[in-house]
């Protein structure tokens, strides 16, 4: 069936882009302490580095459909991973300074990057339902719930090691390396078709 490498591409790009949210997020609060006593940051209430990132993900999430109908689902995956790459190497860059005088522009690099990481969630949802038959669909959202519950154990186990072993910025490279490992996968084909017109979701933004 030629439909079949499609789905298994699908299913392999999902697996690694649906991961990285929750990998983003976890990792990012787990190394909070570490980071903010290494930027010298006198108290725990001036660390935001997870609230930035959430935030960033609660305001781009619903303008996800206006992008994915504009540019397409492919498109916009392989621009969420330019983003999170170079957003990732930036902010690699700037904690190893290590000086509080750098904390605005990492948090302002860590917003940035979960504005990229957004669309992945939905971009993801759309790659499963466009890539599978109906009758085959529940398969292919039981592996894109997987994914973020994978995202979480990953995450998880090597912040702390990370931050403790090596440099807490390196905690940074994981994202970026995981999203990039998609690009194999992620291929035309599996693009459903641009709307000729969209709107943006102001009631949800």
């Amino acid at each position: 069936n030629a439909s079949n490498p499609i789905r298994t591409r699908a299913i392999v790009t999902t697996l690694f882009l649906n991961a990285v949210t929750p990998l983003l997020l976890i990792m990012t609060t787990i190394a909070e302490p570490e980071m903010g006593r290494s930027l010298a940051i006198p108290t725990s209430e001036d660390v935001w580095f997870a609230e930035a990132l959430v935030a960033a993900q609660i305001s781009m999430t619903p303008l996800s459909g206006f992008l994915i109908a504009r540019l397409g689902v492919v498109s916009l995956l392989r621009l969420c991973i330019l983003g999170i790459s170079l957003t990732g190497i930036m902010s690699i860059g700037v904690g190893l300074l290590d000086s509080l005088r750098s904390l605005p522009l990492l948090t302002g690099l860590i917003f940035l990057q979960g504005a990229f990481v957004a669309p992945l969630t939905p971009a993801t949802q759309v790659l499963i339902v466009t890539s599978h038959p109906t009758d085959e669909r529940a398969r292919g959202m039981a592996v894109w719930t997987s994914a973020r519950y994978i995202g979480f154990l990953t995450g998880s186990l090597l912040a702390g090691w990370i931050a403790q072993s090596f440099a807490w910025p390196l905690i940074f490279a994981v994202a970026p390396l995981v999203a990039v490992a998609s690009l194999f996968w992620l291929s035309s084909d599996l693009n459903a078709k641009p709307a000729a017109t969209a709107s943006v979701d102001w009631q949800g933004f």
